[in-house]
């Protein structure tokens, strides 16, 4: 594990390695990611501590009224059950790993939060539930759930409290995480009973130790940065163990990380994703690019084929063979039908028509016949394609891509394909399409609320397959085939979450290209694995 998912760079564990394709690092790692290696010991305490920092920055953070805040398991989208939830488990687990790392203060501020939320601010006073008022989707769902009893108490015991009996090895450390305010506390267990004062320079803790076995104790005090000073005593059933804390080692400093969501903003980050302001200049020249040999597919094929190969080799929770779905939805599909779009193009020349998205752009596609060029790294389709630019000179500076493809909460927040622009003089530029930020699947309309749903502040142009209607935004009753009208609906459409998409949408982007060059070829790249990433139609802009 420390082997292959450590990101020295990124200073945590990564989600998981691809089996297959490219075999990349998933750097979007979950809260269960960082807390159980934490919790295992698999890890040394240097790498606890900056592995809670990833926490700190990258693991959205909710506001729990004036207590504190919780957290979502991760950002990951589109929703799916058990893969982007608000549950106290896992938030009572972070707040362990948070002491386990010497983090003493968040780890109080989580917990403290954590249980405000489930005990006092809940439906169900005093409850221990599973999910939280704070989860979007699902709210304070399943209070039967005791899942976080366990672990809730552990928090407090093992990790507040750092009472940790190690019988095998003949000891018990006390490795307590209190907050850097509190100078007294004590505790009463069957097997364990100790108190806490700090004076001055030092602390002291008087133990009463009842184990069965005498066990060696051992205080492990925090000094910062994931370093510690062992302070050992005697197996003695009363004893008191002082901690000079001039003695503590220096903490150890490791350099800032930037978040994941830092540069989400600013216009530099918005045009390289694509998102730039989509209507052209009015002055500017416009050209087609003639993409009939590239195409291969009707985009209405998506979920239609059969994704068999390639596959893992072992039994495991894949997609379902319709590139959709999954262990808790095997059949799942989604009703994906470009009729309303056809029915929108003009007659333009031969078999070719003209897409008017009615935001000063057009685009140039098929009536009849295959319409997109679909790539994958299923043996369905290419794993790339090349799409030669063959009257393009210097000056382009824009390409306007219309796409369509699919993608899972699995493959979010990676690059799961890329556009090149090869330049005549050998060199290129990138456009990385990304989940969520600019790659919405074919059949979901993404809603985000800053928090465990989140993206960069604009959203990507979409366009209907079903009417051929283009918006930065779908409004969530107009999807609905008539007679379903209210927001519940929609999101049960096909009985499975989020906001599905009655026929499916696409996307534009707009691609910055250097007017300074010729561009010779498109490149499109897929680097996920279980996605279809297509292209529609190009469309160049020259000023």
């Amino acid at each position: 594990m420390n082997e292959r998912l450590w990101m020295p760079e990124r200073g945590h564990w990564a989600e998981f390695q691809d089996l297959m394709g490219h075999k990349r690092l998933h750097p979007s790692a979950a809260l269960w990611t960082i807390y159980t290696p934490i919790d295992c010991g698999a890890c040394s305490p240097e790498q606890a501590y900056q592995a809670t920092r990833y926490v700190d920055r990258d693991i959205p953070h909710i506001k729990v009224g004036d207590v504190g805040f919780t957290l979502s398991t991760t950002s990951w989208m589109p929703y799916a059950w058990s893969i982007n939830n608000v549950a106290h488990e896992e938030v009572a687990n972070m707040a362990l790993a948070y002491f386990q790392a010497g983090r003493t203060d968040m780890g109080f501020t989580l917990l403290k939060s954590d249980l405000t939320d489930e005990m006092l601010m809940g439906q169900s006073p005093g409850n221990f539930g599973q999910i939280s008022f704070y989860d979007r989707e699902r709210n304070e769902a399943y209070r039967d759930f005791g899942d976080n009893v366990g672990i809730t108490s552990r928090a407090i015991i093992n990790g507040l409290f750092g009472i940790l009996p190690d019988a095998l090895h003949g000891q018990c450390v006390i490795k307590p995480a209190f907050p850097e305010s509190w100078t007294t506390a004590s505790i009463r267990t069957p097997y364990l009973t100790y108190s806490f004062e700090r004076k001055g320079t030092k602390d002291i803790y008087r133990i009463e130790n009842r184990f069965r076995q005498p066990l060696q104790i051992i205080v492990r005090a925090n000094a910062g940065g994931g370093a510690f000073l062992e302070v050992k005593g005697s197996s003695d059933s009363i004893q008191t163990i002082v901690v000079d804390r001039t003695k503590l080692p220096e903490p150890n400093i490791f350099p800032e990380i930037k978040s994941a969501k830092a540069d989400i903003a600013a216009p530099e980050y918005i045009a390289r994703m694509g998102l730039g302001d989509i209507i052209p200049d009015s002055m500017a020249e416009h050209s087609f690019v003639d993409m009939s040999a590239m195409y291969n597919s009707n985009v209405d094929d998506i979920f239609r084929n059969e994704y068999l190969s390639p596959r893992p080799p072992y039994t495991t929770l894949q997609i379902p063979v319709q590139g959709i779905g999954e262990w808790c939805h095997p059949t799942q599909t989604a009703e994906i039908e470009d009729d309303g779009l056809r029915n929108a193009i003009k007659p333009y020349k031969k078999h070719l028509g003209i897409f008017d998205t009615k935001h000063g752009l057009k685009f140039m596609l098929p009536k009849n016949g295959y319409n997109v060029v679909y790539t994958s790294l299923w043996d369905n389709y290419p794993d790339a394609v090349r799409i030669p630019i063959k009257s393009a000179k210097k000056g382009v500076s824009a390409a306007y891509l219309m796409m369509a493809g699919s993608t899972n909460n699995m493959q979010s927040r990676i690059d799961n394909a890329l556009v090149v622009a090869q330049y005549k003089d050998g060199t290129s530029d990138t456009l990385h399409i990304e989940n969520p930020i600019n790659w919405p699947t074919i059949n979901q309309e993404y809603v985000f609320d800053n928090a465990a749903f989140w993206s960069a502040p604009v959203m990507p142009l979409r366009f209907r397959l079903d009417n051929g209607k283009v918006a930065h935004e779908i409004n969530r009753h107009d999807i609905l085939p008539e007679g379903l009208k209210t927001e519940g609906e929609a999101k049960q459409l096909s009985d499975v979450y989020g906001y599905e998409i009655h026929h499916g949408a696409g996307v534009i982007l707009k691609m910055p290209i250097n007017p300074k060059k010729k561009l010779e070829s498109l490149h499109l790249i897929t680097l996920s694995n279980d996605v279809v990433i297509g292209l529609m139609a190009v469309t160049l802009e020259k000023k």
